[in-house]
């Protein structure tokens, strides 16, 4: 998603886009920044075939950005992510990728319920290493059963050392360690006179719900006594799956404001995200909070990216933001 400030433009990798204001004192249009800005000469747009072609006016959710110049993914470590804050997420080739499919495909064979599968594509790998522990996967790949109908299966799991097979990794389930598809999700904000930044976080919200249709997130809004909006207003007249709204006087203080938002979540089962309004959210992000966010376990920081002045969420460049967690679930 795409996150905005008021005086610069922000994105999250692969997920979050933040849109902020142009700087008063940018003026000078130069041909460098006609081509997108900040290192957009250095980048490679890649598209799969099957991708439809993308709307000019609308950020490109399934494009890959590779930098051509210095090969980050092979060599990115701790002193890189803070030292060149271009790199982004190593992308995992295919033949690191294949074996694990694999491992996961046999094992399925192996269990009556599940051994007519046949694999239909493969929507996302993540692996996170850690030392002494092993490497974590999620995986997310589509069947099919034998009656044609489509099976998603999304779940973690640990790679071993397989002696039998030693080119294909032993595969074993974390204990209690798995995300629920159907937990409710509370995305709580807390403003003050940003009317027009409100409207812009709302409609965010609703195109949300259009897409995926999910019944199982709240939109909690927490306002000191703004003058120029009627937020209340602007919640009832929106299409959500619901929402709570709490006006608080005095100074404008953040953490109080969150506070007070997570307040008003009765359920201790369900998931609190916080975050900024200036943002462009992909569909997908309510699930994506889901899958990162498991109880007594993991939370969820997404990185955001820090647009490069003059550039925009359709050509987006600029660095990742890797300290902080303006943004957490």
């Amino acid at each position: 998603m795409f996150a905005t400030h008021q005086c610069t433009q922000m994105t999250t990798q692969g997920l979050l886009m933040r849109t902020l204001r142009h700087r008063n004192a940018f003026t000078r249009r130069i041909k460098h920044m006609r081509r997108g800005g900040g290192f957009g000469p250095y980048l490679k747009f890649e598209q799969t075939g099957n991708d439809e072609a993308p709307d000019k006016n609308k950020p490109n959710w399934k494009q890959v950005f590779n930098v051509k110049p210095v090969d980050f993914h092979s060599k990115q470590s701790d002193f890189v992510v803070q030292t060149c804050k271009r790199a982004g997420n190593i992308i995992m080739p295919q033949k690191d990728v294949m074996p694990v499919i694999k491992s996961f495909r046999n094992q399925l064979q192996l269990k009556e319920n599940t051994s007519d599968l046949v694999l239909k594509r493969v929507i996302n790998v993540e692996k996170k290493t850690k030392a002494g522990v092993g490497s974590r996967y999620l995986l997310e790949i589509e069947m099919e059963d034998k009656e044609g109908k489509n099976v998603l299966i999304s779940k973690y799991f640990y790679t071993t050392y397989n002696k039998r097979y030693p080119e294909l990794p032993g595969l074993c389930n974390p204990t209690d360690f798995r995300w629920d598809p159907e937990v409710k999700v509370h995305v709580i904000l807390t403003v003050k006179n940003q009317g027009r930044w409100v409207v812009h976080f709302i409609r965010e919200m609703e195109k949300v719900y259009q897409a995926t249709g999910d019944k199982n997130f709240n939109v909690i809004i927490v306002d000191y006594n703004s003058t120029d909006i009627d937020i209340e207003q602007e919640l009832k007249n929106a299409i959500l799956p619901s929402y709570q709204f709490m006006s608080l006087g005095g100074r404008f203080a953040k953490s109080l404001g969150i506070q007070s938002g997570v307040d008003l979540v009765k359920d201790n089962n369900s998931i609190l995200f916080m975050c900024d309004l200036h943002i462009h959210f992909p569909p997908s992000i309510i699930d994506n909070v889901r899958k990162h966010c498991v109880q007594g376990k993991m939370a969820y920081a997404p990185v955001v990216m820090r647009l490069d002045c003059g550039a925009t969420i359709q050509s987006p460049t600029g660095f990742w933001e890797t300290e902080g967690y303006g943004l957490v679930g």
